[in-house]
C-alpha cells in the first residue's frame, strides 16, 4: 500500500511540472516532445533529419515560427 501512495505522488509531481511548463510559454507556443527543427522565419527552408532530440522548452505550435520574439504564422515570415 505504501509503495502504491509513493507511485501516485510521484506521477503527481510530474503532471504538476509538466503543467507549470505548459503554463510558462507565450501566445503559440507549446512544448514539443522533441525539439523542432525549424525555429525561426530565417531557417524555415532548412533541411530537416527525423531525429528526435528530446526536449522540455517552449517552442512555437505547429503552423507558426519565431519572428523577433513572437511567434507568427509561416505566412507572416
Amino acid at each position: 500500500m505504501k509503495s502504491l501512495i509513493s507511485v501516485i505522488f510521484a506521477l503527481s509531481i510530474v503532471a504538476a511540472m509538466c503543467d507549470s511548463a505548459l503554463a510558462a510559454c507565450g501566445p503559440n507556443q507549446h512544448v514539443p516532445a522533441c525539439r523542432p527543427c525549424a525555429v525561426t522565419c530565417a531557417d524555415r527552408d532548412k533541411i530537416c533529419t527525423t531525429v528526435c532530440t528530446p526536449n522540455s522548452n517552449c517552442y512555437c505550435k505547429n503552423g507558426y515560427l519565431k519572428k523577433g520574439n513572437r511567434c507568427v504564422p509561416i505566412s507572416q515570415c
